[in-house]
């Protein structure tokens, strides 16, 4: 199925009648929508399950506060296109999206904005932060993309800051995420922040400190805060190898000439507490091989600690969020 078809063109007439979308109107359905003259209609358990698994997005609470006959359309002001990105997001199956993770670029980048200005505007958190990580991944393999994602960015969307260089308003961006209490969002920006400042290029020096980030005197303070303790966590102790009794390599090593486990993890040089130099060992080694499940048991160790409590190592708990 072509993008074209997964995403249809928003109707450039203007007319009196609303029309039904020609992919997002269910018959069966008895929830309607009505965007830009276009109808919208699923059923109201499905669009509640979607629309409202955030229970703090805009949607939980239209639907909480919502009086009247179901069948009356619901208008939005919204465009038409933003809002079939969003159904397509969130209808897409399995399959589909499994083989866009794989191919970001299969769908038009235009796709993945309209998804992340939408799901800003309705607060739905998961979806703005995967449309711009796809998003992002197209802009690092493709020059005009970057150009497209910065044309964007500079009006409405320069306030998501999330996929915004070193030399964007990030200041102002972390700023919108603390006056609307989204940790989320602010750890997004001091997390990508913090990558650039370690993989970038150089941008600090003695001369002109951290100019070039662009931010307050206090938002430097807690990406520098964040950074410290977050460099500490990495150096924690790390558990020793466990071996697998159903290893390939280990088994069959002295049959076939290759090193086991064993050998081959001693004689590789891995900095346990560096990131970057865990991810390119795994690339050197099998799937199913003990060092391999070693390495990633490291990342998911790592994933739920930050992912648990990221904006924690910036923002300091979120019980004092108020005092910020």
């Amino acid at each position: 199925m072509s993008s074209d078809e997964r995403m249809p063109l928003a109707s450039t007439t203007n007319n009196a009648v609303p029309l039904k979308d020609e992919k997002y109107y269910f018959e069966s359905g008895d929830c309607v929508f009505l965007v830009e003259g276009v109808l919208f209609k699923a059923r109201i358990h499905v669009a509640r399950f979607h629309f409202c698994r955030d229970p703090s997005s805009a949607f939980a609470n239209m639907f909480a506060d919502a009086k009247g006959d179901p069948s009356e359309p619901i208008p939005l002001n919204d465009s038409v296109d933003n809002f079939r990105a969003l159904c397509w997001a969130m209808y897409a199956l399995p399959a589909e999206m499994c083989a866009i993770g794989t191919n970001p670029s299969s769908i038009p980048v235009k796709t993945y904005l309209n998804l992340a200005e939408i799901a800003h505007k309705y607060l739905l958190v998961d979806y703005e932060s995967w449309a711009w990580n796809m998003a992002r991944s197209i802009r690092n393999r493709c020059p005009h993309v970057s150009q497209n994602l910065h044309r964007r960015r500079t009006g409405a969307h320069a306030r998501l800051g999330v996929a915004l260089p070193v030399s964007g308003n990030r200041a102002r961006a972390a700023e919108y995420g603390r006056a609307r209490g989204r940790r989320k969002f602010q750890a997004d920006i001091y997390w990508d922040l913090r990558e650039k400042f370690l993989l970038g290029p150089v941008i600090a020096s003695v001369q002109t400190g951290f100019a070039a980030f662009n931010l307050t005197q206090a938002q430097l303070n807690r990406l520098v805060w964040g950074h410290a303790l977050i460099s500490q966590c990495f150096r924690a102790p790390v558990l020793g190898m466990t071996l697998d009794s159903n290893c390939y390599s280990c088994l069959y090593s002295s049959s076939f000439g290759f090193n086991s486990c064993t050998t081959e993890w001693t004689n590789t040089a891995v900095n346990l507490h560096d990131p970057s130099s865990v991810m390119h060992a795994q690339r050197r080694f099998d799937d199913n091989s003990c060092i391999q499940k070693h390495l990633d048991h490291i990342w998911k160790e790592w994933d739920v600690q930050f992912t648990r409590s990221g904006a924690d190592y910036f923002l300091g708990p979120a019980v004092d969020e108020k005092s910020e």
